[in-house]
């Protein structure tokens, strides 16, 4: 009886520890730069947002997607920029490839350290466990406009994007990972627009009105000179090419909920979406 008692204790708290981390971890792309009109660079974070207990890593891969439009007709490649990983010298990413039929980076995992060996995950968000930076090369200069629109891959084809850790009783074991908690923090501005991305400004005005009044009127907050302003609902346009004038500017009366979106001229052909 003694025997069966301890056994269930054990059990339970072998269960306990793995059911408190295994959605304990956020992976996510960010700080996504072009440093060149052939190369682009971005960073692959881990955090860990369960402060009662640490985050040990054991094994971690990546499959990120990117979007074909940007390199056209040349050659790609990845490569994972020295020095930039914050990960332990065991786990530090040495293996990554570019797939240009399936464009897809895969970066490959390393052998598992051994429990205690392993990288203690920040529990700090503003302070997150940096993978590492990887840069991707193209041969001729990204597509005028185009975007990469970073964003990871789950399934086991083209490349799955992995993880796993050493819970509280060092026994190796996968974490769960979707959209939940990895996700893209990536700008994914237009490639070689050749001007910055124009201000965000707020979208002004709205409210309430009565069937059969006109609407109510919407502007923005401000405006770029050289930037013409589209006012958009559901993709839709509602209103389009206002010039900007360096002050608020309106598109009238409205009567739905818009979005608003803009396209520099007459040097920059690239559209831009706004926040509401």
């Amino acid at each position: 009886m003694n025997n069966r008692l301890i056994l269930f204790v054990l059990l339970i708290g072998f269960l306990s520890g793995i059911r408190a981390q295994e959605n304990a971890i956020e992976y996510t792309i960010a700080n996504d730069t072009q440093v060149s009109p052939y190369q682009i660079e971005f960073d692959l974070f881990l955090y860990d947002p369960d402060p009662t207990q640490p985050f040990e890593l054991c094994t971690v891969q990546a499959g990120i997607l990117v979007n074909q439009q940007i390199y056209g007709l040349g050659s790609v490649s990845a490569e994972i920029i020295e020095g930039s990983s914050m990960l332990n010298s065991l786990q530090v990413p040495t293996s990554i490839t570019f797939a240009p039929c399936e464009s897809v980076i895969k970066l490959a995992a390393k052998a598992p350290p051994g429990c205690g060996a392993g990288t203690k995950i920040s529990q700090n968000p503003n302070n997150r466990t940096r993978i590492c930076r990887i840069r991707l090369v193209n041969t001729i200069p990204y597509t005028t406009c185009s975007q990469a629109n970073l964003g990871f891959c789950f399934t086991a084809t083209p490349f799955p994007t992995k993880l796993s850790y050493y819970p509280l009783n060092c026994i190796h074991l996968s974490a769960p990972l979707n959209d939940n908690n990895c996700f893209s923090m990536a700008d994914n501005l237009p490639l070689n627009a050749g001007t910055p991305a124009p201000l965000a400004y707020s979208v002004t005005g709205g409210g309430f009105y009565c069937a059969g009044q006109p609407g109510l009127p919407v502007g923005l907050a401000g405006s770029e000179p050289n930037v013409n302003y589209f006012l958009f609902r559901d993709s839709l346009t509602q209103v389009s090419s206002i010039p900007g004038t360096g002050f608020p500017i309106s598109f009238g009366n409205q009567t739905a909920e818009p979005t608003s979106s803009s396209d520099s001229a007459p040097v920059d052909r690239c559209q831009y979406s706004l926040p509401r």
